[in-house]
């Protein structure tokens, strides 16, 4: 009906026609474009601060309680906790098969459930905070520096940028990283406070009291009412060194005291409720200046350092809006940036750390030259097979069909990225399948005579149902990927998206645009004279092939033990096919990881990764140098994970010229940091495609006894050693961390008038200071800190005289109110897993070396190790992401396989057909095999993938062959003739059409993404498609009991 209508309406047709290649090319102008799909990363952090606790009390009082609590939340798949010093940090991720659309209705019931048990937690334990920004991608990342600038000047200027860059179009959020937070620092001698007799608890009400900010209300004249707002609030440094100590007794102050409390909220407030003494003498006033020196200055230690090219730098990180256009918000971000540093003074510099546009520009350009080699070469071997017309006019039809599949991808929300353009690819050579499989129905009934309109609709209408069948089962291939709901099946979920829909645009353009065109523009006479008259199948190359079908079905038992052979041989050679999860990602960028051990200062860190730096910016393809120290940057590239915070991590964002930069300074450069730096733990790696795992191989154990575990993750850790292809040994809990330990005297307490409490603020006094109150400057917020002076907070020798304030008039040294003090080893860091401990041990493979080598190499000797009762051993990093993301994916086989089913047996109302199709998959492996040893390439997801879209071509392929058996039986012919006959007749069009899949492929094996795929489904598909032309007509004799002319009775 369709081909008809279409015919004697070709006018509308061609207006149609016209409009969609109009829309398409709108649509491909309009989408949305970004570097990788956006997918929902099911993982939020849960973060609580325990103040003073160590990594144990807070592994027990803390993170095991609130990990019980999460674990009841509806949906969560796994927790993964870690316990460090005054901080419980619990990522949770969710179910693979949890909504995205209900992600954060599950956040806010993870908030209510840290709400309420606010209760079963120690006093001193601020409240959980659910982080849900976990997920977030900065596109962009700029460094803003300044020559002879200050850190505050650098801040000022970063702020000025950020609020600027909120108002450019299409930008989502906007983050600042790197800044040093300002305070004011108050440095009291302590021998000075003692010698005064002055007590702490004055100086921290005097600043306290005097810098609150609170409601003084309001009074009504009339119809006005007028606020009331006391003055006398900090304004300057000078203000605050003015400050006068009040002259009072300690009752007087406890009371003023418990009401700071009482309105106060942050860290401070927990210390100030420690100082409440009950009396005092009251004594001459003095001003804070003549006690202490007051200094604006920088918090020591810093949270975080950023450096760009060797300059104190801060990151700027820019996100999209979801779904926008990231090359046009790229552009008016870059646009506006420029502008806005105009106005800067001169010596300000904003480099590139990461900037997206690149890339994804790089990859539309990439994309548009593969489609246009893949187009050529399809048009190239179309007119080979079929001639220059239908050659060309295919081509159109082609090009039509993606300018279609563009309309309504873009309303469907699809954005251009890297798996929707690879997924067009992907899709190329099979979208010209129906064209071609109509075309040659065309020219065959213009060479037997037919009338040319006739012709046309007949050619259509012949194959229509079949062809129809065909394209849902073909595009039924990529439908587990589309179910699959991992990160790994998300990513990749566009390729059934982009490919079910031009399958079947593709169907709809060859049932009406190509009988239209084969009308209008191609001329057939009919074939030569005698006995091959209207018998266009006559040529050599089809003589040739049925001359080998004959053979093969005159000898099936020989043909079939060949073939076994040869199936067993590619099973045997597929067990030396390498394996991987996800290839690398080409970018011309790669990082640089490094740890010192655990407990090292930030300073520490800071000033061996300024040494690398100037390592690297003395190379000539190094274009950029980016230093992030005490934590990750933001999350720039969708797989990356960026580092906790810590002190003594920091990691190097290297930019290079160019992508093969990468591989040729990646090993040298870690094998000479590694020689120079043996102090800390190198690693150099590059982005991968695929979901990023701290080591490529990791074993986990899990059990009630840290010991213990340490004990088998030393085990494992030897064995790492021991393997040549193994470096960067390492485990989660690192080593552990020396702590000074005072013992607490009760007696001697009794005696002093001082409790625990007051020799821990005496401690924090002298070291890190004491958080007072808070200076506002604009919209800068500057801690007020109390603190020793700097010769005093450091002086490990003489930290037994630190004098110790209580509730009597005088402090005491410390050591009057410590029975003994020494140095004790703790955990650094304690890990657990679904709430039991567990500890990691892990490595990754030398240079050029795939995981599964190495994974292959340690598994027998790994799980050799002799377990505990109550211990139990699995394997993490690439192994576990590869082996769930295949078992998810598997999993949704069997539903794609049904509706194939479904489909086949609706076509052929039989099983006999359908069975035949299904005894041709094992013959896939033969060409996967030989093709990923031919190129080399190893077998991961996306090979899984390709494997699975050849079941469906193959099914593909079958149905136009039986169907047209089918069709020579009702014409009266023989079973066999017609097995014969269908076979040469649909010879060329399922040659053509597996050609321009496989050619159509050509240009994705230089894609490190997709190239694996493209070589498993042409060598897949060249083998089995000359396979299935002898084994399909092979099986239907067998399976129909038909005979040869030999083996028919006399």
């Amino acid at each position: 009906m369709l081909p008809k209508l279409a015919i004697e309406n070709r006018v509308v047709v061609g207006f149609c026609v016209f409009l969609l290649v109009l829309g398409g090319v709108w649509s491909y102008l309009s989408m949305g474009r970004l570097e990788d799909p956006e997918f929902t990363i099911k993982t939020v952090v849960v973060v609580t601060l325990y103040p003073g606790a160590s990594a144990e009390e807070v592994d027990t009082r803390v993170t095991e309680v609130v990990g019980r609590h999460i674990r009841r939340v509806a949906g969560v798949k796994t927790t993964r906790a870690i316990s460090r010093p005054g901080l419980s940090m619990i990522h949770v991720d969710m179910k693979d098969d949890f909504p995205p659309d209900k992600l954060s209705q599950a956040w806010q019931q993870l908030r209510n459930k840290m709400g309420e048990l606010r209760t079963e937690l120690p006093v001193e334990a601020i409240a959980p905070q659910v982080r849900d920004d976990f997920g977030d991608v900065f596109g962009i990342i700029l460094a803003l520096s300044g020559d002879g600038y200050s850190d505050a000047e650098l801040r000022d200027r970063a702020k000025e940028l950020q609020r600027e860059l909120l108002c450019v179009d299409q930008v989502g959020r906007v983050e600042l990283w790197g800044i040093r937070q300002e305070c004011v620092e108050i440095n009291i001698s302590r021998s000075r406070m003692a010698e005064l007799s002055i007590h702490p608890a004055m100086v921290l009400l005097a600043l306290a009291r005097q810098n609150l900010q609170t409601d003084a209300g309001q009074i009504t004249l009339g119809d006005e009412n007028i606020r009331l707002a006391p003055g006398g609030t900090f304004v300057s440094i000078e203000e605050i060194a003015d400050l006068i100590i009040p002259n009072g007794s300690l009752g007087t102050l406890t009371e003023g005291m418990s009401s700071v409390v009482a309105t106060s909220t942050g860290p401070h407030s927990s210390v100030a409720a420690m100082l409440t003494p009950s009396s005092s003498t009251p004594g001459n006033p003095i001003r804070l200046r003549d006690i202490a020196t007051i200094t604006r200055t920088y918090a020591d230690p810093p949270r975080e350092i950023m450096r760009s090219n060797g300059r104190a730098a801060v990151a700027v990180a820019i996100a999209p809006v979801s779904g926008g256009d990231v090359i046009t918000m790229g552009k008016s971000v870059y646009q506006r940036a420029g502008e806005v540093l105009a106005t800067f003074p001169a010596g300000f510099h904003l480099d590139r750390v990461c900037y997206q546009p690149d890339n994804v520009v790089r990859a539309i350009n990439v994309f548009e030259s593969n489609l246009r080699e893949a187009i050529i070469i399809v048009t190239i071997v179309v007119m080979i097979a079929m001639g220059w017309r239908s050659g060309i006019l295919i081509t159109g039809s082609l090009l039509i069909v993606i300018l279609a599949t563009l309309c309504i991808l873009y309303p469907m929300g699809v954005v251009l990225q890297r798996t929707s353009l690879g997924s067009f690819i992907v899709a190329l050579g099979i979208l010209v399948d129906d064209a071609v499989v109509v075309g040659d129905m065309i020219l065959v009934n213009m060479q037997r005579g037919m009338e040319r309109k006739r012709a046309c609709i007949e050619g259509a209408k012949h194959v229509g149902h079949q062809l129809l069948g065909a394209t849902i089962v073909g595009a039924l291939a990529f439908f587990p990927v589309y179910l699959s709901r991992d990160a790994t099946g998300e990513y990749c979920r566009d390729l059934f998206i982009v490919v079910g829909v031009s399958l079947m645009v593709s169907w709809f353009v060859a049932m009406m645009q190509t009988p239209v065109v084969y009308y209008q523009f191609v001329r057939v006479r009919p074939v030569g004279e005698g006995e091959r008259r209207n018998d266009p199948h006559s040529g050599p190359v089809f003589m040739a092939y049925k001359h080998l079908l004959e053979w093969v079905l005159h000898h099936k038992t020989v043909a079939f033990t060949l073939l076994s052979g040869i199936l067993a041989a590619s099973a045997y050679g597929f067990t030396h096919v390498h394996k991987t999860f996800f290839p690398p990602a080409q970018r011309a960028q790669f990082v640089i990881d490094y740890w010192r051990s655990e407990g090292s200062s930030i300073h520490a860190v800071s000033a061996d990764l300024a040494r690398m730096e100037q390592h690297l910016l003395a190379r000539e393809n190094v274009t950029q140098v980016s230093t992030f120290v005490g934590a990750g940057p933001p999350r720039f590239y969708l797989p990356y994970e960026p580092e906790a915070p810590c002190t003594c991590y920091g990691t190097i964002v290297v930019n290079v010229e160019k992508m093969s930069d990468v591989d040729d300074l990646i090993v040298p450069i870690e094998e000479c940091f590694k020689e120079h730096f043996p102090q800390g733990l190198v690693r150099a790696r590059r982005f991968s495609f695929g979901p990023a795992t701290p080591c490529d191989v990791e074993v986990r154990f899990r059990g009630p006894d840290h010991d213990v575990l340490r004990g088998l993750a030393e085990q494992a850790k030897e064995i790492f050693r021991a393997d040549p292809k193994a470096k960067d040994v390492t485990d989660d809990w690192r080593e552990r961390i020396p702590v000074w330990t005072p013992l607490y005297s009760q007696m001697k307490g009794v005696r002093t008038m001082i409790s625990r409490s007051d020799m821990n603020i005496a401690l924090r006094w002298a070291t890190l200071g004491i958080p007072a109150a808070i200076y506002n400057e604009n919209d800068n917020l500057l801690p007020i800190l109390l603190r020793g002076t700097p010769s005093e907070r450091n002086d490990m020798g003489n930290i037994e005289n630190i004098p110790v304030w209580g509730f009597a008039r005088h402090s005491v040294p410390l050591a009057h109110v410590i029975s003994d003090g020494k140095i004790v080893w703790q955990p650094s860091q304690i890990h657990r897993r679904n709430g039991l401990a567990t500890i990691t041990a892990g490595c990754n493979p030398k240079a050029d070396l795939e995981w599964t080598a190495l994974f292959e190499s340690l598994r027998e000797k790994i799980e050799a190790i002799p377990l505990p009762a109550g211990y139990t051993l699995e394997w993490g990093g690439q192994r576990e992401q590869s082996v769930e993301a295949e078992k998810t994916l598997l999993r949704q086989l069997p539903i794609a396989l049904v509706f194939m089913a479904v489909i086949v047996v609706s076509l052929f109302n039989s099983l006999r057909q359908p069975f035949i199709i299904l005894l041709t998959f094992p013959l896939l492996l033969i060409g996967i095999t030989v093709g990923l040893l031919v190129t080399g390439l190893p077998f991961g997801f996306m090979a899984l993938v390709g494997a699975m879209s050849l079941l469906g071509m193959s099914v593909r392929n079958g149905v136009v062959l039986m169907s047209q058996i089918d069709v020579e039986l009702a014409k009266g012919e023989s079973p066999y003739e017609a097995v014969v006959n269908a076979s040469v007749e649909r010879m060329r069009p399922v040659t053509v059409a597996a050609m321009t899949v496989v050619v159509g492929m050509i240009p994705l094996l230089r894609d490190p993404l997709f190239n694996s795929m493209a070589a498993a489904i042409m060598f897949g598909l060249i083998f089995a498609t000359a396979l299935t032309l002898l084994v399909v007509p092979a099986l239907y004799l067998i399976m129909f009991r038909i005979r040869t002319e030999q083996e028919a009775p006399p």
